[in-house]
This record gives C-alpha cells, sequence and structure tokens, in this order.
C-alpha cells in the first residue's frame, strides 16, 4: 500500500501567535501498513518544535509540516496505545511521503529519537 494525505492540511494561526496553529478541517495519515491516524478540527500544532540555535537547518514549518502535525497528535493522546517509537517511525515515513529531503528528514528524526522522550513522558503523566 502507497501512504498518503487524503485530504489537505489546513490550519489557522491561534490568537496572532504565530508559533500556535490550529487545525481546521479534520486531517489524516495513511500509514504503508494501511494504519489510518485522524487529527481532529481544534487540534492545536506548533508544526516542529526545533530550538532556536537549530532553526537556520531545520524550519518550523515546510515540506515536514504535515508529518509533524501527526506527530503532535500520536504524542498527545498517545492514540490507540501505539508506543512512542512507532510514532516516532510514522514520523519518518510521513516526512518521505512529504516529500522531505532524506538528510533533513534524518536529522529532524534523529532530534525527535532523541529527545521526544521529555515531551512523550509529560503527556503521559496528564
Amino acid at each position: 500500500m502507497t501512504a498518503s494525505y487524503p485530504r489537505p492540511l489546513i490550519v489557522k494561526v491561534l490568537d496572532d501567535d504565530r508559533t500556535m496553529f490550529e487545525v481546521c478541517l479534520e486531517f489524516s495519515y495513511i500509514t504503508e501498513s494501511g494504519e489510518q491516524y485522524w487529527v481532529p478540527v481544534n487540534f492545536p500544532t506548533d508544526f516542529a518544535s526545533v530550538p532556536k540555535p537549530f532553526r537556520s537547518l531545520i524550519d518550523r514549518a515546510g515540506r515536514h509540516s504535515r508529518a509533524a502535525v501527526i506527530h503532535d497528535y500520536l504524542y498527545a493522546y498517545q492514540v490507540r496505545s501505539v508506543p512512542r517509537h512507532r510514532a516516532d517511525q510514522i514520523f519518518l515515513e510521513a516526512m518521505t511521503t512529504s516529500n522531505v529531503k532524506p538528510w533533513r528528514r534524518r536529522l529532524i528524526w534523529l532530534a525527535v529519537r532523541a529527545f521526544g522522550w521529555i515531551v512523550w513522558n509529560r503527556r503521559k503523566l496528564t
């Protein structure tokens, strides 16, 4: 099966804050193995949480934005008992589907693998 995004990602800026957005149309991703993950309307996202020192290499938004929204959702709700490593695999696959350059998607994925546990564990407690 070919991975895909059945609908376009449509977001709006929240309260004039250029760093937070909200999904305006239900959005989803279908993995290569046929799993489908839905992001509901009103879900807040910051796209990619890139620390300022690294923004010259990776922007917060770009080709990876759709994948980042799916990843944000998987982390926020820890959907269907998806373990963290699987959420990160889906993110990598979704970036490939979005035609993110191989070096860029690898860099983003390595950062998520190295530091994503902080956010994952914080959300697990709430």
